[in-house]
């Protein structure tokens, strides 16, 4: 009877965990406009992995490392805590900065229309993170003005799919070309 709860018990885990990944670079576009349309925070946190997720993530990280030693007790003390709790503050902390960067520029989030994206797949240039990032643009209008979201860090996760991101810039389309106010960017606020 235990058996079955805990085979019962794993097979739902494991599909509200699938349905979180996202395995085809368009729908993970398509999400990622939709949290901000919908202003959907718990959809913003299911674009991420989970406490055990992100845990299991970077012991492959650390594998891939020569010299990362894993046995220490710094880094299991570090690997406790990452929890489920202390990641989605982190990541809804990063939405409504992302959101009000939005408003600042004049979206209304609840009224943006999606008209299309750019994005491009590579190898990661950051050692630390071996896996294929994707990375590009979302075109949308938001009362009848043309924006654009710049999008970075969505990285792959063999087996696993597409999973996180990191918002650069929301601005209008037509100030796409320039370049941006570094202190502006880097703080989103």
């Amino acid at each position: 009877m235990k058996i079955r709860f805990v085979f019962i018990l794993m097979l739902v885990i494991s599909t509200v965990n699938s349905s979180a990944q996202v395995s085809s670079k368009e729908v993970m576009v398509q999400k990622i406009f939709s949290v901000f349309h919908d202003k959907d925070e718990a959809g913003y946190v299911r674009l991420f992995p989970d406490a055990a997720g992100t845990r299991y993530f970077l012991m492959e990280i650390l594998r891939r490392q020569a010299d990362a030693d894993t046995t220490n007790a710094a880094f299991a003390d570090l690997l406790n805590q990452i929890t489920d709790s202390s990641l989605k503050d982190e990541y809804l902390s990063d939405f409504h900065r992302y959101m009000k960067k939005g408003e600042k520029n004049g979206v209304d989030w609840s009224k943006t229309v999606f008209v299309s994206y750019s994005a491009d797949s590579v190898m990661s240039t950051n050692p630390e993170f071996p896996f294929p990032e994707l990375s590009g643009k979302i075109y949308f209008k938001s009362g009848g003005v043309d924006y654009f979201m710049s999008f970075r860090e969505v990285l792959w996760f063999k087996d696993k799919g597409w999973y996180g991101m990191d918002i650069s810039r929301v601005d209008k389309k037509e100030n796409e070309a320039k370049v941006p106010d570094e202190e502006d960017e880097d703080s989103l606020n």
